[in-house]
């Protein structure tokens, strides 16, 4: 139930914070929202969505293999500037240790 809660607090919050920005915006973010929030706070929920959904449409198939190849690269990228990070760090604290 709290998973719920926060779902639905961050899609009511989206259209708040954007009051002021482009119609586009204004609109997209809220479902945006509803779309992270749900997917994190319940993963399996929305595997099985997504793979009924691919399943019925293939149009949803490819757009769903697309979304996931961009979510691996830009978690490899995440990992790689991690590791930069603590490299640079490790560096910095060898040269005053």
């Amino acid at each position: 139930m709290p998973a719920a809660l926060v779902i639905s607090i961050s899609t009511l919050t989206a259209p708040i914070i954007t009051r002021k920005s482009n119609f586009i915006l204004r609109h997209t973010l809220p479902l945006a929202t509803f779309l992270a929030t749900t997917s994190y706070f319940f993963p399996k929920t929305c595997s099985n969505a997504v793979n009924k959904l691919n399943s019925a449409s293939p149009e949803f198939n490819s757009f769903s293999q697309n979304v996931i190849l961009l979510k691996n690269q830009s978690q490899n990228s995440l990992n790689d500037i991690n590791s930069k990070i603590i490299d640079q760090i490790s560096n910095f604290k060898s040269k005053f240790n």
